[in-house]
């Protein structure tokens, strides 16, 4: 394995540029878990919460657990109630939302509203079963869509209002939204008439603009809008001996389309803050992920951003980050190269600046796909 991960690195150094951005390096926290149980991140607000699963080791991989990590210290918000039970997404409150199956066979995924009290989850009410919530923003407002359909409407959930459904404009197709803004701008997938996936931005006037930039039906990635309407996503071009070729894209109403690197990010990841920092995860041909962020207009492997001063500096690899905030915080996972553990990890940056190794654009990466419910043990090397 430490071969494997040094060739990488090896290779990153020789394809560093002769005049490097700046970047922050990273101290690193281990976001630790439960016995027999891997790590999985989702999301990270602006007090440093994180949210994610604990995920079981057992061949299955079941049950899953939703997982708080407030201040380093874990909250298991399902306990053992809940066959399956997975955190989406938390906002600047602890607000927390997510789905969950009561029982192994259970049909229908349900959602939850988690409002800061381990006996507070409030399920919203929905036309039909199998709903999940996929975004919340600081106004406790949900966007729900149904599990794996497009629809014509939108609906908004929060504690106030109810379930508000949003109808769209005349001659606009079935939709699938993903994330909301304090702003209420929504944005999401739907399916155009070549039968592929498209982007599409709702505005607070009620607009509907459709993204230029599509990919397989079947792939079915996350693209999310910050607080100041600039939507990050991931679409998959192709689908070549069991993996996706996925191309990760920024796109506002401004500037328009920008692609980042072919073979950037996989469906749980292209997550943005404010501070237009894009985090997510390449792979390669060999089942090796690597977590990544966006940052000064480059593409930089986490790894070589770790601060050479930390105690964990060389004892892990940084497999995937699945959210960053408005400071610049980033929750993420890791693997320990001599167990091969799996492990949750929060990075804070340093604030000193050094000229870092981007990730090579030329290595031909390949995507490893993933879903939100379906979790598959990495390969061990």
């Amino acid at each position: 394995m430490l071969r494997k991960y040094a060739a990488v690195a090896a290779l990153a150094i020789a394809l560093t540029p002769a005049a490097a951005l700046a970047v922050p390096t990273y101290s690193i926290q281990v976001l630790e878990g439960m016995e027999g149980y891997d790590t999985r991140t989702t999301a990270i607000n602006d007090s440093g919460q994180v949210v994610g699963a604990m995920v079981s080791q057992e061949a299955s991989n079941l049950p899953v657990r939703s997982i708080l990590w407030n201040d380093g210290n874990l909250v298991d918000l399902a306990g053992s109630d809940y066959f399956i039970h997975v955190a989406v997404d938390i906002n600047n409150s602890g607000q927390i939302i997510g789905g969950y199956y009561d029982s192994e066979g259970d049909p229908y995924i349900k959602s939850y509203f988690w409002n800061g009290s381990l006996n507070n989850i409030t399920l919203p009410e929905v036309p039909t079963p199998s709903w999940l919530p996929y975004g919340v923003n600081n106004h406790g407002q949900v966007v729900l869509a149904p599990n794996g359909v497009f629809a014509n409407k939108i609906h908004l959930w929060s504690q106030a209002d109810g379930l508000t459904p949003i109808d769209m404009p005349e001659g606009t197709p079935d939709v699938y939204p993903t994330s909301i803004n304090d702003a209420g701008q929504i944005v999401g997938w739907f399916e155009n008439q070549d039968g592929d996936l498209q982007a599409f931005f709702r505005d607070t006037d009620g607009s509907f603009h459709e993204l230029p930039i599509t990919g397989l039906r079947y792939y079915l990635g996350t693209v999310e809008i910050n607080e100041n309407g600039l939507v990050s996503g991931t679409v998959a071009e192709d689908y070549i001996d069991n993996e996706f070729i996925t191309t990760g894209f920024n796109w506002s109403l401004e500037d328009g389309l920008t692609i980042l690197d072919k073979g950037s990010f996989e469906s749980s990841s292209a997550h943005r803050s404010n501070n237009d920092q894009v985090v997510g995860m390449i792979g390669n041909s060999e089942e090796n992920t690597f977590g990544t962020i966006w940052d000064n207009e480059e593409l930089f492997l986490l790894d070589n951003l770790v601060s050479l001063e930390d105690p964990l500096f060389g004892l892990l690899s940084i497999t995937r980050a699945s959210g960053v905030n408005n400071l610049g915080q980033i929750a993420a996972e890791g693997i320990l190269l001599e167990t091969g553990e799996q492990i949750g990890l929060l990075l804070t940056p340093n604030g000193i600046y050094i000229a870092p190794v981007p990730a090579p654009g030329a290595l031909g990466l390949l995507i490893c796909g993933a879903g939100l419910l379906i979790y598959r043990r990495r390969k061990q090397i």
